[in-house]
């Protein structure tokens, strides 16, 4: 396993894009995010409520990255109870996936984002790995939309707080999308 580690550039791009529309005139980028075909209604209304951080995320991944899951974390919890959010993009013009985790608590947490091309752990050695003491986001971590053996990506995601100790949530393995 590798641990990935970000870029000041594409940090401070993503902060740019958020602090530079702030005032501006909106334009179909800033009101318009890219979200994929495939995103269930949940996340295309996530998106519409969300459009400069669900652009500004998709800008970390890179160029050319539309949102296919916006899922509140811990899992199953009410949106607007979320912790963080396991946000969820796929590069139409590639096989590229990629995810962030973000920090919903408005506090450092150690954070934990593990993509994988499959969801079997006879596979760790393809997965990506972000770690550390975030107060924004974990990641980017990107993997394969192809999986290994057909299967499609997944993520592990883990926040801590480390100045209590207790573990703020543990989602397990979450799966980026269901292969065809």
């Amino acid at each position: 396993m590798r641990a990935f580690t970000r870029s000041t550039s594409v940090i401070t791009t993503a902060l740019a894009a958020v602090f530079f529309t702030v005032g501006a005139a909106p334009s179909s980028a800033q009101t318009q995010p890219l979200v994929s075909a495939k995103a269930s209604s949940q996340t295309k209304a996530f998106a519409e409520d969300n459009a400069e951080l669900v652009s500004a995320m998709a800008t970390v991944c890179g160029s050319g990255y539309s949102l296919t899951a916006a899922d509140p974390m811990p899992l199953g919890v009410d949106p607007g109870m979320r912790l963080g959010t396991l946000f969820n993009y796929e590069n139409s013009g590639s096989t590229s996936a990629c995810a962030i985790l973000d920090n919903n608590t408005g506090a450092t947490r150690y954070m934990v984002l593990e993509s994988c091309p499959s969801t079997g752990p006879e596979h760790s050695d393809f997965c990506d790995v972000d770690k550390g003491d975030f107060s924004q986001y974990a990641g980017p971590t990107y993997t394969s939309t192809q999986g290994i053996n057909g299967r499609c990506w997944s993520h592990f995601t883990y926040m801590k707080n480390r100045t209590t100790g207790v573990t703020v949530f543990n989602s397990g393995m979450t799966y980026g999308w269901i292969c065809p």
